[in-house]
């Protein structure tokens, strides 16, 4: 259904990604366990076909047999809430959710527009940090202050939380377990100022792809 939607509201078929979704939903859970590259070209042909059933193009069922692929079947269905808490919302110094726009300004002082690529999880200042999910620490912060950690699972997932003091006891390629405590939060109200909400930043990649974190972590019912 979610994929039929977002066809037409793209100007696409419902019948086509309909089908195209769940010919490979269906068709997934049938089959043996597969790599990455395996995986998304059997989705791929399969989300072709569904959607060449219904109508549409071969192509665009592909790419919709691939995305439920990467996301719903090899993409983790629930993570670990680093701070317990929600999802910074608009504040004066800007806003933290997924895709929020964002202005910055380069080395040579020119401005120049993107979209925030992460979720800022509110915290208080001292209190613990957890692991979204498990892997192996593959960075440290590197003395800047405000850099974070980096963890990968070597099956496609990896994460960076930013804005916590880690723990010195946890090293580059030490093993990590999903809510595991990795440091305390940083107050970043001495660096930009008390008008911005305190957090930390996730960012989140599938795959190579980055998405949004608080699309697979719990958030709280209220702020």
């Amino acid at each position: 259904m979610a994929q039929g939607g977002l066809s037409v509201a793209q100007g696409g078929s419902f019948k086509s990604a309909f089908l195209s979704a769940a010919f490979t939903s269906a068709g997934l859970d049938f089959l043996p366990e597969m790599d990455i590259a395996s995986g998304t070209a059997v989705a791929a042909v399969i989300g072709g076909t569904g959607s060449v059933i219904g109508g549409g193009k071969f192509a665009n069922g592909a790419v919709t047999g691939a995305f439920i692929y990467a996301y719903n079947h090899k993409g983790p269905h629930s993570l670990t809430n680093p701070s317990g808490k929600g999802v910074r919302g608009q504040d004066l110094e800007g806003n933290g959710r997924f895709g929020a726009p964002r202005a910055r300004r380069d080395a040579n002082g020119n401005i120049y527009t993107g979209s925030h690529e992460g979720a800022d999880f509110m915290t208080t200042a001292g209190q613990d940090v957890r692991a979204i999910s498990g892997g192996r620490v593959i960075r440290l912060p590197q003395g800047g202050g405000y850099d974070g950690i980096v963890v990968g699972d070597g099956a496609g997932t990896s994460w960076k939380i930013l804005y916590l003091d880690v723990k010195p006891s946890i090293r580059v390629g030490d093993p990590i377990l999903a809510g595991q405590v990795l440091g305390t939060a940083q107050d970043i109200t001495i660096r930009y100022g008390p008008n911005m909400t305190n957090h930390i930043h996730v960012k989140l990649r599938l795959h190579g792809s980055v998405v949004d974190p608080a699309r697979f972590i719990p958030l709280p019912n209220t702020p």
